[in-house]
């Protein structure tokens, strides 16, 4: 198992990843490419992505307990990525793309911060191990994907400079009221806002609080939820994120309701 634990800096993506020659679109979180005119495009968004898996040696969790999420820790990393994405949304833009040897905006690195395998990170393991002892996992168990969840629900109150307000999706269903009721809270205080998965946000810690609907099946259409900013709702990012298909016609009938929803508050 310890070939699992490899860090991301000792993988060549760029140079053993091959494509196959097609003639379809290329979608990834959103944005379409072509194969054959922007494979340096699709490289370079690709290994923009934020990417977590198996790490041993990190400080013991709760102080005396795993080193290493080796083979229990899978979930618990898909969640991070998940959040990772959306905070790179959020702080960066979804246009931001790593570059090597390029100094990194100062958000990047606070992005980064968020999910070091310490106790004092917003979205550690450790801090995800522990909240799941209050979902009735033990440290070292394995998580489903309602359980990473919700406690990543619970450890988004704690993150202030990101503010996102993170809505659990059961049953594969999005209630489209609960995912409201935070706009029309925003909206009463004066906030500005739009819906998007794939815009850019201004780094202010300010701002206004975005929502993050996390569910057991996947949603949202190739091309990314959007509805068009106009002058009373300049473009601020409400990421939808959600990890997993269970059931056929599950994406098509979610991302209509869901296109619908943002479209309607114009």
């Amino acid at each position: 198992m310890d070939a699992a634990t490899l860090t991301y800096d000792t993988l060549r993506f760029a140079e053993f990843e091959d494509f196959p020659e097609t003639s379809e679109p290329v979608w990834i979180l959103g944005r379409k490419y072509s194969i054959f005119t922007e494979k340096d495009e699709i490289l370079s968004d690709v290994a923009s992505r934020l990417w977590f898996t198996y790490r041993k040696n990190f400080p013991a969790i709760g102080g005396t307990g795993p080193t290493s999420d080796t083979g229990w820790g899978c979930m618990l990393r898909c969640g991070q990525m998940i959040f990772a994405q959306a905070l790179v949304c959020r702080h960066l833009g979804r246009d931001w793309r790593w570059t090597q040897r390029k100094r990194q905006p100062d958000s990047y690195f606070s992005v980064l911060n968020a999910f070091i395998d310490r106790k004092d990170s917003y979205y550690s393991i450790h801090q995800i191990a522990q909240m799941g002892v209050g979902e009735g996992k033990s440290i070292g168990q394995w998580y489903g994907p309602n359980t990473v969840a919700q406690v990543l629900k619970k450890l988004a109150v704690f993150d202030t400079w990101s503010s996102l307000a993170v809505h659990i999706a059961m049953d594969n269903t999005v209630v489209m009221e609960e995912i409201s009721k935070w706009l029309r809270v925003s909206m009463d205080k004066k906030v500005e806002i739009t819906g998007s998965i794939h815009t850019s946000s201004p780094e202010s810690p300010r701002e206004p609080r975005r929502v993050l609907s996390v569910a057991p099946c996947r949603a949202g259409a190739p091309w990314g939820l959007c509805a068009k900013p106009d002058a009373r709702w300049p473009r601020s990012p409400i990421p939808v994120v959600i990890p997993r298909e269970e059931s056929p016609g599950c994406l098509e009938a979610a991302t209509w309701y869901l296109t619908s929803c943002f479209v309607s508050w114009l």
